[in-house]
């Protein structure tokens, strides 16, 4: 209500005028291609939600514009309209067959960060969100213990039994070490006992990422391919963070992609440590997962997104594309996080 007040009253067409010379840059991961919306709404968003939301940042008139470019324009510091930059995490198979036909259609430049490691194995769901995604499409099944070595059945007929289901199985695959192959046999074991069409979810690549064929093909048509560590993880060291992005690039590069220099810790995790290791190896940016707008004093290694996603509601969305809630943050100061002070996590 306040900010359906605030726009009424005109703040909204105000605060853009007093956001010049920012950025704010959009996260997404994916778009649903089945009913992943209704499992992970912070995940995945419906098409036509999507759809919307590039029509009304068309309706407001604010320049959508490459992460780089719009970079570039910071740092001149020369008064450049806000504009807003759109990026999308992971690099689901949805990104090549749901939002890249919109971005063509919509003349609509983007970037996509890319964790390589199931890049390499297109026709594996990823692990972790196969297993959430089929306790909760059959919350009456039953798995029988023994399949992870326990005696207790995993159930998930109630949000808490499936938590604790998922994390039992989570939690063998990394007591055990299991690698992608024995995990994509244990899913579809998994599957059969809950009567879940894995095949079918192969076969629709639901919850996979691009091929290397799919990420040459999104790159060509004028998306940019960027970095998020090879296995969505940050090993606590610098070696380990060193090794991630080498890994990435080498991945992607094997793939026929030259990725940008651009970089997206995955979950969000981050610290001021990490800045001269990612310095070292060439990143030029990374993305955080705190929201604000890039201004030209935010460290390039710190840049703040707003996280779009289904339950984000329509009033609150366009108060952050006309420039009323970067206006706001500024105000109040809520802009100016500190990096965590631990070390990498």
């Amino acid at each position: 209500m306040l900010l359906r007040l605030a726009r009424a009253v005109g703040l909204f067409s105000l605060a853009r005028r007093r956001v010049r010379d920012s950025l704010l840059i959009l996260a997404y991961h994916g778009l649903a291609q089945a009913d992943e919306e209704r499992w992970r709404s912070k995940l995945f968003m419906n098409r036509a939600t999507f759809q919307r939301r590039l029509e009304l940042i068309r309706r407001w008139g604010v320049p959508i514009v490459r992460l780089g470019d719009g970079l570039d324009h910071l740092k001149r510091n020369a008064g450049e309209p806000y504009a807003i930059a759109i990026t999308f995490d992971d690099g689901y198979y949805n990104f090549a067959s749901l939002v890249t036909p919109c971005l063509t259609a919509t003349r609509t430049e983007a970037m996509v960060y890319v964790c390589s490691y199931y890049s390499l194995h297109p026709a594996w769901p990823v692990f972790d969100l196969a297993i959430d995604y089929m306790f909760w499409s059959r919350p009456s099944g039953r798995v029988p213990g023994d399949v992870i070595g326990e005696t207790e059945p995993l159930t998930a007929s109630t949000p808490a039994e499936r938590a604790a289901s998922v994390d039992r199985v989570y939690t063998f695959a990394e007591r055990n070490k299991l690698g992608g192959c024995d995990k994509d046999t244990l899913a579809r074991t998994i599957a059969a006992h809950l009567g879940f069409a894995y095949d079918d979810m192969v076969q629709q690549r639901i919850l996979c990422l691009m091929s290397g064929a799919e990420l040459e093909e999104v790159a060509r048509q004028g998306v940019d391919v960027a970095l998020h560590t090879h296995r969505h993880a940050i090993r606590e060291s610098p070696v380990g963070l060193r090794q991630e992005v080498s890994d990435n690039r080498s991945a992607l590069n094997s793939l026929g992609v030259l990725p940008t220099e651009d970089f997206c810790y995955p979950s969000g995790e981050w610290a001021v440590d990490m800045w001269p290791v990612l310095e070292e190896v060439g990143i030029r940016s990374a993305t955080t997962c705190e929201p604000g707008v890039a201004r030209p004093d935010t460290p390039r290694y710190a840049l703040p997104r707003f996280l779009d996603s289904e339950i984000i509601d329509e009033i609150e969305f366009e108060a952050w594309v006309s420039g009323f809630m970067p206006w706001l943050y500024e105000l109040t100061g809520c802009s100016r996080k500190r990096a965590p002070e631990n070390g990498a996590p």
